[in-house]
C-alpha cells in the first residue's frame, strides 16, 4: 500500500491578511518585522500592527546603539494611517554610564510618537544613566488618549533627576505607574501630584522622592481605588503619607518595610485590603510599626510576605510592653502569608524552622482563640472568620499551616 503524500498546501498563506496580522500581534515586534522576508505578501504586513512590543535584553557591551536604530526604523516605517493602541519598550540591559554615555534619547522619540499617534497604553521600562541631559517631552503628559502610562526610568548612579511635572493634562488616564521620579512641592508644603487625574483608578509609585523642602506626600484623588507605594532602598525621603482618596479599597506596600507611619484612614470608608509585599529590609521603627499595627486592625483582608511577618514577630518577641498595646482585630476575615516561587524550597524550610514563631505571632498578634488543621506543605496561611464575628471572640480558623 502506497504511503499517502503529505499535503504541501500552505495553509498559513490561505488565511486573510487580518488573521495573519492578528497572529503576529502576539510576537515581539522585532520578530514580527522579520516576517517581511517570507514573501511579497508579508513585506508590509507588520506595518499595520496596532500593538508595538519593543523588548530588548542586551549586555552592556552591545549597548543601545543598535537598539536605537531598530526602534527608530520600526517607528518611521509603520503605517501611520493605522490606529495605534499600545507601545511597550522594555530594555532589560544594565548599562555602565562610563561605557556608553549616549547623547541620543530614544525615549523621547518613543514618547513623542506615542502622543502624536493617540496611543492608549504606553510602557517604558529602562535604565537611564547612559542618557545625557535626559528630558521627557511635554507631549506625553498632555495626551488626551492615554488610559495607561508606565514610566520606569531606573537610574542606578543617580546621574539624572527626573522631575514629575507640576501640571499635566491626562484626562483619560486610569492606570499610572512611576518609578524613580521626584515630585515638586506644592504651595501647602506637600507634594500633591495626582489631584488633576480625574479618571485615575490605579496608581503605583516606586523608589520615588520629594523635593527637599516637602513635608510629605499627599495623594488626593476622588476616583483612586488601588494604590501601591514602595522603595528598594532606605534613601527615600517620603516620611509622611496623607491619603485623601475616598474610594480607595486596596493599599500595597512594596520593597523594604515602610519608613513612614501608617496614614490616617478616617475618611476611607471603603478601604478593606492591605498587602505588605516586602522582600528586603530587616528593620522598622517601633513607632512606625505600632502605627501600621493599628491600621492592620481595621482591615478585612491582609496579605503579608513571609519577610515582613518574620520582622513583625521579632519586634513583638523582643518588646513585651508593645505586646500589651495590641489592638483587637475584630474586622479581620482573611490573612495570607506568601513565600515567593523562586525561594519556595528555602522558604518552606525556614517556615518549619520558625514553627514556634508563627504560633507566637498568632497568639500575641491576634489575641484570639483558634483551631489549627495541619495540611501539606504550603507557602500560604489563610485565616478566615465568620461573616459576623463576635467582638470578644472572633474565632478565626487557620488553614493549611505547613
Amino acid at each position: 500500500m502506497k504511503r499517502q503524500k503529505k499535503s504541501e498546501t500552505d495553509r498559513l498563506s490561505d488565511l486573510p491578511d487580518h488573521l495573519l496580522l492578528h497572529i503576529i500581534e502576539f510576537m515581539i515586534t522585532k520578530y514580527a518585522v522579520q516576517t517581511c522576508v517570507l514573501s511579497k505578501r508579508w513585506k508590509n504586513l507588520w506595518k499595520s500592527l496596532t500593538n508595538i512590543k519593543l523588548l530588548y535584553h542586551f549586555d552592556r557591551y552591545n549597548g543601545d546603539i543598535l537598539v536605537n536604530k531598530i526602534v527608530s526604523h520600526i517607528l518611521s516605517s509603520r503605517d501611520n494611517f493605522v490606529p495605534l493602541h499600545s507601545i511597550s519598550y522594555v530594555n532589560g540591559c544594565r548599562i555602565w554610564h562610563d561605557v556608553f554615555p549616549f547623547k541620543t534619547n530614544i525615549l523621547a522619540e518613543i514618547m513623542e510618537y506615542a502622543a502624536s499617534h493617540n496611543v492608549q497604553q504606553l510602557e517604558i521600562d529602562t535604565q537611564t544613566d547612559h542618557i545625557r541631559n535626559l528630558e521627557l517631552p511635554p507631549s506625553i503628559f498632555n495626551c488626551d488618549s492615554l488610559t495607561s502610562l508606565t514610566l520606569s526610568l531606573r537610574d542606578v548612579y543617580k546621574s539624572n533627576t527626573k522631575m514629575f511635572p507640576k501640571s499635566f493634562n491626562l484626562p483619560a488616564l486610569k492606570t499610572l505607574k512611576l518609578v524613580c521620579f521626584t515630585f515638586f512641592t506644592g504651595d501647602n508644603g506637600y507634594a500633591e501630584p495626582f489631584s488633576t487625574c480625574n479618571m485615575l483608578s490605579k496608581l503605583v509609585i516606586y523608589t520615588c522622592n520629594l523635593q527637599d523642602d516637602a513635608q510629605g506626600l499627599c495623594i488626593s484623588n476622588s476616583k483612586l481605588s488601588n494604590l501601591a507605594i514602595g522603595t528598594s532602598n532606605s534613601h527615600s525621603n517620603i516620611h509622611k503619607l496623607i491619603l485623601s482618596t475616598p474610594k480607595l479599597t486596596s493599599l500595597t506596600i512594596d520593597g523594604i518595610p515602610p519608613i513612614f507611619p501608617a496614614p490616617s484612614t478616617c475618611n476611607l470608608t471603603l478601604f478593606e485590603e492591605l498587602k505588605f509585599d516586602c522582600l528586603d529590609g530587616d528593620t522598622m521603627g517601633e513607632d512606625i510599626f505600632i502605627s501600621w499595627l493599628h491600621l492592620l486592625a481595621k482591615i478585612k483582608i491582609i496579605t503579608l510576605s513571609f519577610k515582613i511577618l518574620k520582622l513583625m514577630v521579632n519586634i513583638l518577641k523582643n518588646n513585651s510592653s508593645m505586646r500589651a498595646q495590641l489592638p483587637s482585630f475584630v474586622k479581620l476575615k482573611s490573612l495570607k502569608v506568601e513565600a515567593y516561587p523562586w525561594k519556595c524550597d528555602e522558604r518552606i524550610r525556614e517556615m518549619h524552622a520558625h514553627h514556634l514563631f508563627f504560633f507566637f505571632f498568632i497568639f500575641f498578634f491576634f489575641n484570639v482563640n483558634y483551631d489549627a488543621n495541619n495540611g501539606a506543605s504550603s507557602s500560604t496561611i489563610a485565616i478566615s472568620s465568620p461573616s459576623k464575628p463576635s467582638v470578644q471572640n472572633p474565632k478565626p480558623i487557620i488553614k493549611d499551616i505547613f
